[in-house]
């Protein structure tokens, strides 16, 4: 925190977020991410960022609404598709996370993770 005064705005605001979720203490953390979000409104790698943290602390439909609109802003976004399909099978609706699973494989077809990701998601699925 003492360079915090000499970054930008919206590099503090992701100082706060990150360290206040590092330090167990949500509330000013969550506040940072949202005015994050509000000053960058059309970056897709901020909203992946808050999704995926969304999404890994359990809150599905909020990190669900702020990957979608990572994904509308850079259609073809292998992380924020993965992650997304993710959120999707977490809330029990394996259609649309299936869906994202074969568009992550499209986009990625030679990488390893995208296979890993669908096989993770099938198998909780009930399929495999």
């Amino acid at each position: 925190m003492q360079l915090a005064p000499q970054v930008t705005p919206g590099e503090r605001l992701l100082i706060r977020w990150l360290s206040g979720v590092q330090e167990n203490n949500y509330v000013p953390a969550i506040s940072a991410m949202n005015d994050l979000l509000a000053m960058y409104p059309r970056d897709h790698r901020t909203a992946f960022l808050a999704g995926r943290w969304l999404v890994h602390q359990r809150r599905y439909a909020q990190g669900i609404f702020v990957l979608e609109h990572a994904v509308s802003l850079f259609s073809d976004y292998p992380a924020a598709i993965n992650e997304l399909a993710y959120a999707y099978a977490f809330s029990g609706n394996f259609e649309k996370a299936s869906g994202l699973m074969e568009r992550y494989v499209q986009l990625q077809p030679n990488q390893p993770n995208p296979y890993d990701s669908y096989g993770e998601i099938l198998r909780a699925r009930g399929a495999i």
